[in-house]
């Protein structure tokens, strides 16, 4: 549920704001976006996904956990500010103005970690409705701080202005991240499970990292080697295959507390246990790919005839759900069967297949290019992951 509604709002937020800014200023969006984005899940490492398996296995202590893990994020959040700037400077070539860059990189690492830790504690709590708020929290923000200057300047709104959104409302997660982190500290106490969270903690990371890596590494790279307009349109035609792909990533998503309370048989129990579950995954992927072609026409009418790019670009991108979907559904698999070392090292590989595969495809084929690479990445994760996956369950036996 919490997914949908963020995916619906999501989608309106997109089109505001494609809308409301030229191209090249969309592109930068994307940009920053995606570079804040990959920086912003190295906080904590691993805290929300700690604190979601603490919460689910251990209910009575998720107060010890929130506070700790909370104090982890803070602790993470300011030198990966100063990294993204770095980054989304030399990306952004100089051209965007210093005051801008650090509103959008800040506004995203301030709220993106604070709304995913409360969200996985929700989560963890069997709280869904308020899971589902927290997973709402940024882009409802957003909408109600943008729609109002839309519609009173619709020919005034600049990047400056959408930089401002970002932070504020990133500033309003925090602030309710810290509120609740400040009461539970009031109960925390020891917790020696705490030690023991390194190793895993990092692979969380590592392996939400590499994630975004498949999400933004390839329009970071179109917007550095192609333009910002040509990564505008890249994004567009993705955004609308991440709603289609909603219903396949909510339901992931839901059964991620059942797949670690089950994984901890093996991944066989849970592929018996949730068998249902992973076959409505794959119609539902099937059907996605199939609406990608057949929507990709109107794209241009819904954001602009500003990005008639992105129908092409969407028509090529119609398999990815399918790919997605089946990397995704294998990964939380390991993921929650106490792989999470074996996924990390794959995910790892797989960024960096993906970033070179970009660097090639991209200066050869253009925007062809990262498509094709995102397809490649997916397929060798998915083999990789399969094959190491049988390969430590022989070895159990």
């Amino acid at each position: 549920m919490g997914l949908g509604f963020r995916a619906f709002l999501q989608g309106g937020l997109t089109v505001l704001v494609a809308r409301a800014l030229s191209r090249n200023d969309y592109g930068v969006s994307v940009a920053v976006g995606g570079i804040a984005g990959f920086f912003s899940v190295w906080a904590g490492l691993g805290a929300s996904l700690l604190h979601l398996r603490d919460a689910a296995t251990a209910p009575a202590r998720w107060q010890t956990s929130f506070a700790h893990h909370h104090g982890r994020v803070v602790l993470w959040q300011f030198p990966l500010i100063a990294l993204s700037l770095l980054v989304a400077w030399f990306v952004t070539q100089g051209g965007v103005g210093l005051g801008t860059l650090i509103l959008l990189v800040a506004g995203e690492l301030l709220g993106a970690p604070m709304a995913d830790l409360l969200v996985r504690s929700y989560q963890g709590r069997s709280r869904y409705l308020a899971m589902a708020a927290a997973m709402c929290a940024l882009p409802i923000l957003r909408l109600l701080l943008l729609s109002p200057l839309v519609l009173l300047y619709p020919a005034a709104i600049d990047l400056m202005h959408w930089a401002i959104v970002v932070f504020a409302s990133g500033l309003v997660l925090a602030a309710s991240a810290l509120g609740l982190a400040s009461h539970s500290r009031r109960k925390a106490r020891h917790w020696s499970a705490y030690e023991r969270t390194s190793v895993s903690g990092t692979a969380f990371a590592v392996s939400a990292a590499s994630n975004r890596v498949h999400a933004d590494a390839d329009k970071v790279i179109l917007a550095r080697m192609s333009s910002m307009s040509t990564a505008a349109e890249y994004s567009l035609a993705y955004r609308v295959i991440d709603i289609l792909l909603l219903p396949v990533n909510s339901l992931i998503e839901w059964s991620a507390r059942a797949m670690f309370l089950h994984g901890s048989t093996g991944n066989g129990h849970a592929l018996r246990v949730l068998w249902a579950r992973w076959v409505a995954i794959g119609a539902l992927s099937i059907g996605a790919s199939a609406m990608v072609f057949l929507i990709a026409p109107l794209l241009p009418w819904i954001f602009g005839l500003q990005y008639e790019g992105a129908t092409k670009v969407a028509r090529w991108l119609a398999l990815l759900p399918l790919s997605a979907a089946c990397w995704a559904s294998i990964r939380a698999i390991a993921v929650t069967t106490g792989r999470e070392s074996l996924t990390a090292v794959i995910e790892g590989g797989g960024a960096l297949l993906n970033i070179g595969l970009c660097l090639v495809l991209i200066g050869a084929f253009d925007w062809r290019g990262a498509v094709l690479a995102t397809y490649a990445t997916h397929f060798v994760m998915t083999v990789a992951a399969l094959l190491a996956m049988r390969r430590t369950s022989r070895n159990a036996k």
